[in-house]
């Protein structure tokens, strides 16, 4: 089924994803839900990645191919500014979506709700190009959240949600609002697109496959990753402002950035000063408000204790031992 007025826009940002692109076109083109565009935005790849898109050979299908690289969040903009259709969603070039990904979030939309969210599961880039990455052996049910209860579990990182892949957007959230051209961008702009809702719909199901690649950016360290520090003190002092009910879960989630950067730092036995005294200091600034807090996890609840036993040196040797075993 093609229309001109397509239902869903899905918008693929491309880089160099040769290896996996196709199994990940597949996964759309294949899609129960048959009333969509697919937006595939090569950004200036210099794989084979625009050939790939190309070789399909299916109306539905619109290549954006852009003469310099600018990353994804460009990427993702230029999607955006070309959708057609009244619901958008993203999906990362070497990931799979489940068949009835579209369908399942879209009734979700008629029956009300404005964000719609599917939950992920990891697979091996083995898996991703070779093998059927879900079991669904449960009812595609949802729960209803609202923006305030969805936002705060996922600062808490109760539910894993501040991806803006996997989820349904009516096109028109994205009316005044882009994606910032910085590392961590979903993070940086899902609490801010949640707010923009009323009622939200997550399926406990896994219909959105994450492919684990050993290279990407986010299983690898350098120093860029510590902007998260930025971002995480951005949540705080957005929810200072906005959402004062908040505020515990994002100086929680900055405490978790601040253990997460600290502990890479140590494993990898980088000399980062500057970044280690930033870490340092949030650690400090909320460690023992997150103690105290029943709806922090226990994983920093144990840095903290860490760093109120043995101090820093403890806490940096705890992060080498574990990388060691």
């Amino acid at each position: 089924m093609y229309s001109r007025n397509p239902e869903i826009s899905v918008v693929v940002p491309v880089y160099n994803a040769g290896e996996y692109l196709a199994p990940c076109i597949r996964s759309v083109l294949n899609q129960t839900f048959a009333d969509f565009e697919l937006i595939l935005i090569d950004d200036a790849s210099t794989d084979n990645s625009l050939q790939v898109c190309n070789a399909f050979d299916d109306p539905r299908i619109r290549v954006i191919a852009k003469s310099r690289n600018e990353g994804v969040s460009f990427a993702r903009n230029s999607g955006i500014d070309a959708a057609k259709a009244g619901f958008i969603t993203f999906l990362d070039a070497d990931d799979r979506l489940h068949p009835r990904f579209l369908e399942t979030l879209y009734l979700a939309s008629q029956d009300g709700f404005d964000i719609s969210i599917a939950n992920f599961t990891r697979v091996s880039p083995k898996s991703h190009i070779n093998e059927e990455p879900f079991i669904i052996d449960k009812p595609l049910t949802h729960e209803e959240y609202s923006p305030e209860e969805l936002i705060e579990k996922g600062l808490y990182q109760e539910l894993l949600i501040n991806s803006n892949c996997g989820v349904l957007y009516p096109t028109t959230i994205f009316h005044d609002f882009r994606f910032p051209a910085i590392r961590y961008e979903d993070l940086d702009s899902f609490y801010k697109l949640f707010f923009r809702a009323r009622r939200i719909a997550y399926f406990a199901v896994p219909l959105y496959a994450y492919t684990v690649n050993p290279g990407s950016y986010t299983q690898t360290f350098s120093p860029e990753r510590a902007v998260v520090l930025d971002v995480t003190e951005r949540i705080v002092e957005y929810m200072s402002e906005n959402c004062h009910r908040l505020v515990p879960a994002a100086q929680d989630r900055a405490l978790s950035a601040a253990f997460n950067i600290f502990n890479l730092i140590a494993e990898h036995g980088v000399e980062l000063p500057d970044v280690e005294r930033r870490c340092k200091s949030t650690i400090l600034r909320y460690r023992w408000s997150s103690l105290c807090n029943r709806r922090v996890r226990l994983k920093n609840k144990l840095g903290i204790m860490i760093t109120y036993i043995g101090g820093f040196r403890l806490l940096k040797l705890v992060a080498r031992l574990c990388k060691i075993s």
